[in-house]
């Protein structure tokens, strides 16, 4: 059975090689509309030439419930390895998808980025701690996220993840809000395929 820490060697694009000189930028991504607004932003946006850019991703494995049964001893949920495999291999499918298709979107906006970048995605279930740990590690200038936030509160007018990056990094920070016309397309889009239109 794979384990989340040998999806993480076979992500790896090749070694990171960052020259003297280079501005490093992190952007974090997944599959989401915020996330891929994001990128976007930032490709036609913000992106320049001397900029070495580190595409973050943080794969949430399967998770495994516990509980107490009736004799006080601790019980494992009736997920067996079968099933924990099947949710794996989907789950890491969804992350290769989205490798490809960031290289994609490299592919038909910027040229010069095709060889200046790095796309990670590393196992834990806090995308924050973990987006904070790669700008920490690579000494990240930049870091571009979305977020899907829209409430009143702070917290989530940012969104949980963007907020915990925001308080916990040293370098500037870029929060790209999806477009109030898009957040309505999408709700548009659910609400017709909920209701079979």
């Amino acid at each position: 059975m794979q384990d989340p820490q040998s999806l993480e060697s076979d992500m790896a694009e090749t070694e990171m090689v960052i020259s003297a000189g280079d501005h490093v930028v992190l952007v974090a991504v997944d599959a989401s509309d915020h996330s891929v607004y994001a990128l976007k932003y930032y490709l036609n946006h913000l992106h320049q030439s001397n900029h070495f850019v580190i595409f973050h991703h943080t794969f949430e494995p399967p998770q495994v419930t516990y509980g107490i049964g009736a004799a006080g001893v601790a019980q494992v949920s009736s997920l067996n390895s079968r099933q924990w495999q099947e949710m794996f291999n989907k789950e890491t499918e969804a992350v290769m998808k989205l490798r490809e298709e960031v290289k994609a979107t490299l592919a038909h906006t910027h040229k010069e980025v095709r060889h200046a970048f790095e796309f990670e995605s590393h196992c834990g279930n806090k995308p924050g701690e973990g987006i904070v740990k790669s700008a920490e590690e690579h000494h990240v200038d930049l870091i571009v996220i979305g977020t899907r936030g829209h409430g009143t509160l702070r917290q989530t007018v940012l969104g949980s993840v963007s907020n915990y990056v925001l308080h916990h990094v040293e370098c500037p920070i870029t929060v790209c809000h999806l477009p109030k016309e898009m957040r309505h397309k999408r709700h548009d889009k659910h609400h017709h395929k909920k209701h079979g239109h």
